[in-house]
């Protein structure tokens, strides 16, 4: 059975949603790189999520290696600090090894839902499960961030000495081919 996709209610025709002061532009297209705009004027001060695409896929675990297309911007001035599409491919990461809001925003905790492989989720973190008061390179310390996230892989460990293997669903996915080189 091919896997299914579930654009949201609130992806109006030309793929806009908004939530809490974010913007995504071209929500729905797992192809492109979403344009992100934030005017959020206050901080949060718990995970935020909201689905753009839902699929049927695997879902994701706190201890899942995943492979991802992001855009992280400073939640408070819009400004970005990393994406992936700039860097040309998909980053794989291991969930134990991220901010803990990013690892909740993806993997679910308390009412955060896990995503599933083919998914596009906005994720706004609070600073306390981001960076804290410990400022990185383009992240000032307190800064609450945002992302969007779609999950084009899980990846399970065999054996403690084996190389993680990725779990996939057939293509395309979700009625489209996120696959990137």
């Amino acid at each position: 059975m091919a896997p299914t996709a579930v654009i949201r209610d609130d992806t109006r025709g030309n793929g806009t949603v908004s939530f809490q002061g974010v913007t995504v532009t071209g929500a729905a297209d797992l192809t492109h790189e979403p344009r992100v705009t934030s005017t959020a004027t206050t901080a949060p001060t718990e995970l935020q999520y909201k689905d753009l695409v839902i699929c049927e896929g695997q879902t994701t675990t706190p201890t899942s290696t995943v492979t991802v297309q992001y855009s992280g911007l400073l939640y408070l001035t819009g400004k970005a600090f990393d994406s992936t599409w700039s860097h040309g491919r998909p980053a794989q990461l291991p969930l134990t090894q991220v901010i803990p809001g990013f690892t909740q925003g993806i993997a679910g905790a308390g009412r955060v839902r896990p995503m599933k492989i083919g998914g596009r989720r906005i994720i706004i973190i609070p600073a306390s499960l981001g960076y804290g008061t410990q400022p990185q390179t383009s992240i000032p310390a307190n800064s609450p961030l945002v992302f969007v996230v779609d999950l084009t892989n899980v990846h399970t460990q065999l054996t403690p000495n084996w190389p993680s293997t990725p779990q996939r669903l057939a293509r395309p996915l979700c009625g489209r081919d996120t696959a990137r080189p």
